[in-house]
């Protein structure tokens, strides 16, 4: 089994300050007389930690090109106030107009959203963005189908006793507990008003290999970044959970999303330019905290 690729130190450059090996947490770098050195017992993730904290910029990383480098303030580049007006600013937008949002945008918010941290550095997320009006009506199609069975199935004796032994009783109450908000969004889906995808122009997917057990969080953190970066552009974008539960066992939603094999989706976003305004934040409920 080969060894990973690991960081390079310029030896005339670095000053042997030590930063980079306390930056290491996996015994990569170890300091030598004349330089630090990759030579350490430990597996290099690619975390770039070495590159960040050097303070003569000696090291370098065969996997860290040198484009994605940028250098950042020591100090914040903005203040706790600022982000928290940001925060507000973010929320889920169900009305959006027919513009269009360009690739070059979505790319910057993807750009974005992949500073995230991730499950052992690991980046494993990928995304499926659909702007082809067919393709979200098919989308919306396969949804429909898919909710109208499921209340079927809830309404049927013998199916709602199958669902029972399957899923158990507490998870088929809560089933019970949105079929109301399913009828109503299957009803308007019937009179051509989109309540599945809002009338987003774009459905952007979020997904990582299904082996990655860490690949929820990540694809998670990473769709935060995203979502704030939206807000920044003008944008809005409402998460759908709506689509992301029943991806993960209906064949037909699932190709229709273009999910690829081998891939789980963990999250699903409308996208667009916000046909509505909103002044003010309403804040959240009081949120149970414990510090021991």
């Amino acid at each position: 089994m080969s060894r990973a690729p690991r960081p390079e130190v310029n030896e005339e450059a670095c000053i042997v300050c030590g930063k980079c090996v306390a930056a290491c947490s996996f015994e990569v770098m170890k300091l030598r007389k004349n330089s630090a050195q990759p030579r350490g017992v430990g597996e290099c993730i690619v975390c770039g930690q070495c590159v960040a904290v050097c303070p003569e910029n000696a090291i370098s990383h065969p996997e860290i090109p040198q484009e994605r480098i940028a250098e950042v303030p020591s100090a914040p580049a903005v203040g706790y106030d600022e982000l928290v007006t940001l925060l507000r600013q973010r929320r889920s937008i169900r009305r959006y107009t027919d513009g269009e949002v360009s690739d070059e945008l979505i790319h910057e918010l993807i750009d974005a959203g992949v500073l995230a941290p991730s499950g052992h550095n690991g980046q494993t997320w990928q995304f499926t963005v659909i702007k082809d009006p067919a393709e979200l009506d098919a989308v919306r199609n396969a949804a429909a189908a898919f909710y109208s069975g499921l209340l079927a199935a809830l309404e049927g004796e013998e199916s709602r006793a199958g669902m029972i032994a399957q899923m158990g009783e507490e998870a088929v109450g809560g089933l019970d507990e949105i079929a109301p908000a399913v009828k109503l969004i299957l009803r308007a889906h019937e009179r051509g008003d989109d309540r599945m995808l809002w009338g987003a122009p774009t459905l952007l997917l979020a997904h990582a290999p299904e082996q990655d057990p860490t690949g929820g969080e990540s694809v998670h953190y990473a769709v935060g970044n995203l979502m704030l970066a939206a807000v920044t552009k003008g944008l809005g974008t409402c998460a759908l959970g709506f689509l992301t539960i029943p991806a993960g066992f209906d064949e037909t939603l699932r190709r229709a999303l273009h999910v690829p094999d081998g891939q789980t989706l963990h999250a699903a976003l409308a996208l667009g330019w916000p046909d509505v305004t909103y002044y003010r934040s309403t804040g959240r409920r009081d949120v149970t905290v414990r510090i021991i």
